[in-house]
């Protein structure tokens, strides 16, 4: 797979694989864009019915995907020249989904953002009582103030299943960070996910403060 990198770099910075290639991301922090060919199957953790009427269902093969980029991921930044201070995964939706999923599977990345994450898929909840992120690292979640309003039903518990999310990770003493971006779940997804990478930063720039200080 043909990764692309922004050209903002900062030595010692963070690095942020994005999942997907959405085009213009307003974030400071260096990005990896990951090109996903079948989001469906690529980015559920887990085979589940389709949420859409007549829409295709959920393959669950996230597990490889995520093994295929974590293999990669040395190389790449050795080719690159980059020594990350910090490691992230993001994404958008299906891929806001199987960004957290990678950080509580994944002990390569210490945090994730997700814009609009699918939240609602069925078990995450469940899933997320057995398998939390390795310890200190920082999670960044937003949704849309009007998704929660979509007249079908599979995705109606998306706000509250993000806020839920947010709370667990808070209560098992991570730092995370919920909020809500105007609009529903088409407006802006690239705006939005600079957003939440830039709150991810700021977790990890306050938790670097915090040891400092001590």
């Amino acid at each position: 797979m043909q990764w692309r990198i922004s050209p903002a770099r900062t030595p010692g910075g963070s690095v942020i694989y994005c999942l997907g290639e959405e085009d213009g991301i307003p974030s400071a922090e260096t990005l990896v864009r990951i090109p996903v060919e079948d989001w469906n199957r690529q980015l559920s953790p887990w085979p589940a019915p389709a949420c859409f009427k007549g829409g295709e269902a959920f393959g669950g093969r996230a597990e490889r995907f995520l093994d295929e980029i974590c293999r990669e991921i040395p190389a790449f930044e050795a080719r690159n020249g980059l020594h990350p201070a910090h490691r992230g995964i993001a994404g958008y939706s299906l891929a806001g989904l199987c960004a957290l999923y990678a950080l509580c599977t994944r002990e390569i990345f210490d945090g994730a953002a997700s814009a609009s994450g699918s939240f609602w898929f069925p078990g995450w909840m469940e899933f997320l009582e057995t398998h939390l992120p390795k310890q200190g690292s920082c999670v960044a979640l937003s949704v849309g103030d009007l998704e929660k309003n979509t007249r079908n039903p599979f995705l109606q518990p998306v706000e509250r299943r993000t806020r839920e999310t947010a709370t667990a990770l808070e209560q098992a003493g991570y730092a995370a960070k919920f909020f809500l971006n105007p609009g529903n779940h088409f407006r802006e997804p690239a705006v939005r996910l600079g957003r939440t990478i830039d709150a991810l930063a700021a977790l990890w720039n306050k938790a670097s403060e915090g040891k400092t200080s001590v």
